[in-house]
């Protein structure tokens, strides 16, 4: 399937556009400025596409969204909202707290140049500027799972400050990944015997966090205030960046440590 067909299906499918002008489009080696615009992008697209096409499938909390296009053309899209740690919150304390976002979500079509999520980084950070001047403290995270080191926050110039900590998890049912909080608050369990023979399925398991790692990047229009920002950060500053995959990635209890060694070892 073309890219033309798939952007075209796609719409069709989500049902934003009844006549649509299909724009040619080739895999172009590098993003033309010129040619690309970032800008508002509307909130049931946004939603549509973390649901159907982001990695995760789900929609976070989202304060601010931008796409970037090519004239009519959506080729991908960036999410800002509150982080879901209280603790990541207070990344340079408490006077800052309501002073952070996480960049939580970030997506473009394969066709599109490859530096496009870059730039999309960039002008999407700068309209978030324009639009939420008192936003002075990003986070990120990669996803060692997905084979994710954040190359693109280190070629953004983030500050890597070490791995998530460890904790948490989520139950996979029937192939899907469901948080414990979702489950307790439908079925008043996430205890995975209960669970079973409450959706009357085997098809239940326990899936670790997987480690991230972790960027911060201070966007003060201020920049000594950026500079005491680094010094209030809770999270040590790395001097280097990661380029090498930890030798697992996910927490795993002693107990599932010991259940894959019986398991690889019969």
């Amino acid at each position: 399937m073309s890219f033309n067909e798939k952007y075209l299906y796609d719409i069709i499918t989500l049902g934003r556009v009844k006549n649509i002008k299909v724009i040619n489009i080739s895999k172009e080696e590098r993003l033309d400025k010129k040619l690309y615009e970032v800008k508002n992008v509307p909130m049931e697209i946004v939603k549509e596409i973390c649901k159907n096409k982001h990695y995760l499938h789900r929609v976070p909390h989202i304060v601010a969204s931008y796409g970037l296009y090519k004239n009519d053309l959506l080729l991908g899209i960036i999410t800002f909202g509150i982080p879901p740690s209280p603790y990541l919150m207070k990344i340079c304390g408490e006077e800052y707290k309501s002073n952070v976002l996480e960049l939580n979500r970030l997506w473009c079509y394969d066709e599109s140049p490859k530096n496009s999520e870059s730039y999309l980084i960039s002008q999407g950070i700068k309209l978030l500027k324009k639009n939420k001047p008192e936003i002075k403290i990003l986070v990120s995270f990669a996803d060692t799972r997905q084979n994710h080191l954040g190359y693109i926050y280190q070629a953004s110039n983030w500050y890597f400050t070490g791995w998530s900590i460890p904790g948490g998890g989520s139950i996979v049912i029937n192939g899907k990944e469901v948080h414990p909080k979702n489950l307790n608050n439908k079925y008043g369990t996430s205890d995975l015997e209960k669970l079973k023979v409450i959706l009357n399925t085997q098809n239940i398991h326990y899936r670790p966090r997987s480690k991230k790692c972790r960027y911060v990047y201070f966007i003060s229009n201020d920049k000594r205030e950026n500079a005491l920002l680094k010094t209030l950060c809770k999270y040590e500053i790395q001097n280097t960046y990661p380029k090498e995959f930890p030798k697992e990635t996910e927490y795993k209890t002693q107990k599932q440590k010991l259940l894959d060694k019986n398991v690889d070892g019969f």
